[in-house]
C-alpha cells in the first residue's frame, strides 16, 4: 500500500512539474527582472488566440533553445485567459517561463498592451509614449524596439 501512495505522489509531482504555469506580470515587475540581470533581454508580446499561435510559440521555442544561455526572453501573452497559454505550452512542451499581461482587465487588451509597453519604456528611461511588439535590451543604455511579431536576433546580438 505504501508503494501505491508513493507512486501516486510521484506521478502528481512529475505531472505538476511538467506543466509550465504562466505568470501574470506588470511593467514594474518585468523592469526589475531585466534590471537585475547582467544579460541582454528580449521582450515579445504575442496573442495566444491568433491563427499562427502554434507557429509563433514554436519560433520562440527555437530562439530559447538556441540563445537562452546568453539572453533572457520574456514572452508576454496579451490575454486575460492564462489557460490558453497553458494549453499551448502543454501541446508544444515549451519549457521556459511564459507571462501574460497584467493591468486593469476592464480595459481592452490592445489598450492594456500599449499601456504596458509605454510604462516599461518609461521605466527603462527610454521614451515617453513609446510602443512596441518586440523590445531588444542589450543593456539599459542600448534599447531598440519595433512592431514586428518576429524576433530579429541581429538587433540584440550585433548592436
Amino acid at each position: 500500500m505504501k508503494f501505491f501512495y508513493f507512486f501516486i505522489a510521484f506521478f502528481f509531482t512529475i505531472t505538476l512539474k511538467a506543466q509550465n504555469t504562466p505568470e501574470r506580470i506588470e511593467p514594474r515587475e518585468l523592469f526589475e527582472k531585466i534590471k537585475s540581470s547582467d544579460r541582454p533581454s528580449v521582450v515579445q508580446f504575442w496573442v495566444p488566440k491568433c491563427k499562427e499561435k502554434e507557429e509563433i510559440v514554436k519560433a520562440y521555442k527555437e530562439l530559447v533553445e538556441k540563445h537562452s544561455e546568453k539572453i533572457d526572453f520574456y514572452f508576454v501573452g496579451i490575454t486575460n485567459l492564462p489557460d490558453l497559454i497553458i494549453e499551448l505550452d502543454t501541446k508544444l512542451k515549451f519549457d521556459y517561463s511564459l507571462y501574460y499581461i497584467g493591468g486593469n482587465i476592464d480595459k481592452d487588451l490592445m489598450e492594456r498592451r500599449k499601456e504596458f509597453a509605454n510604462r516599461l519604456l518609461e521605466l527603462l528611461n527610454n521614451v515617453v509614449g513609446g510602443d512596441f511588439i518586440t523590445l531588444y535590451i542589450k543593456d539599459l543604455k542600448n534599447i531598440n524596439y519595433d512592431e514586428s511579431i518576429y524576433v530579429d536576433m541581429e538587433k540584440i546580438l550585433n548592436e
